[in-house]
């Protein structure tokens, strides 16, 4: 939804709600009338693809930094749809 901290945190995030905050509906459609859904859930998509970039960014970090034994450090990978459509 909105992140881990914030005003919004404990609120439930749906993708055309976070779609709308972030701006993205004001661009689609016509100067002229209301914005226009897409025909696709952007928010949950781009929300997924931050989310398999920051996993594959914690296998990388822990490849590096000593494999998958005792001395590797694990990562948190935090992925929300309103800051994954703020980064469009």
């Amino acid at each position: 939804g909105y992140g881990q901290t914030g005003p919004r945190a404990k609120e439930p995030g749906y993708a055309s709600v976070c779609e709308a905050f972030g701006g993205f509906r004001a661009v689609n459609g016509y100067p002229d009338r209301p914005p226009v859904r897409p025909n696709i859930s952007l928010g949950d998509t781009l929300a997924g693809m931050h989310a398999v970039l920051g996993t594959v960014m914690a296998l990388l970090h822990r490849t590096r930094s000593g494999g998958s034994g005792g001395s590797a450090r694990g990562q948190v990978v935090d992925a929300s749809i309103s800051e994954s459509v703020f980064s469009v």
